[in-house]
């Protein structure tokens, strides 16, 4: 989700909700923030036969927010922003299921940056990506499914080089999130780890050239973060 007003300041509105998938961890939150923010538009991409679906779709309506589905192969402007859409393809938009496979995956390009967000991108999706050969160099990577130990391979991480992985997870998760192994294979690619267990919420800017990067949380031990690339 992200704002084009200036930012420092409150924000007020939302332009857009983007969610990954239908998940209660990945969706359960959006109603309270189209009711707080009131996005115009509400990104999707497989609408399935659940709760949390329902929810997004009774409030989207009552707020006036369209309701946009994404599927693999979509390529349009925002906000000065170029969106690529990587998946779901076409044919896993209609399920009745919840399903990791079904996560959006964007390509968000400004300037001379990008960022690439993931979902719960399952590790047979991100291996057609690859051999699909549809993935490029990406500033920052929204690391899948929470840093779990079979996401992010290193045929992956080869054909994005980011700098940042970001990586969202609860502190001290039953799961074990993030796996040493996805550690060890960022650190094998020098990506910068930016975990939300260790720095809290991660706020990254860019103008189009620099990259601006905020956190609401210092860790102590840990190094101090760049706060500009």
């Amino acid at each position: 989700m992200w704002s084009r007003h200036t930012f420092g300041r409150a924000i007020k509105r939302l332009d857009v909700v983007a969610i990954s998938h239908f998940h209660e961890d990945h969706a359960g939150g959006v109603p309270a923030l189209i009711r707080n923010f009131h996005p115009k538009e509400i990104w999707a991409g497989a609408i399935p036969d659940s709760a949390e679906a329902k929810q997004v779709k009774d409030a989207a309506k009552s707020d006036g927010a369209v309701l946009r589905r994404l599927t693999a192969g979509g390529m349009f402007t925002f906000g000065g922003t170029r969106i690529t859409v990587l998946a779901p393809p076409p044919e896993d938009v209609v399920r009745r299921d919840v399903s990791d496979q079904d996560s959006v995956v964007l390509r968000i390009s400004y300037g001379e940056r990008s960022l690439l967000f993931t979902g719960d991108l399952e590790p047979k999706v991100e291996q057609a990506l690859v051999e699909a050969g549809v993935l490029s160099r990406t500033d920052v990577l929204k690391v899948p499914h929470h840093g779990s130990g079979k996401s992010t391979g290193e045929a992956f991480l080869d054909q994005l080089r980011p700098s940042l992985a970001v990586i969202s997870a609860g502190y001290e998760n039953s799961y074990g999130h993030p796996h040493p192994k996805l550690l060890g294979r960022l650190e094998k690619a020098r990506a910068t780890a930016l975990r939300t267990d260790v720095w809290g919420l991660i706020t990254i800017r860019t103008n189009g050239r620099g990259i601006e990067l905020d956190t609401n949380r210092w860790h102590a031990g840990e190094a101090a973060l760049p706060r500009l690339f």
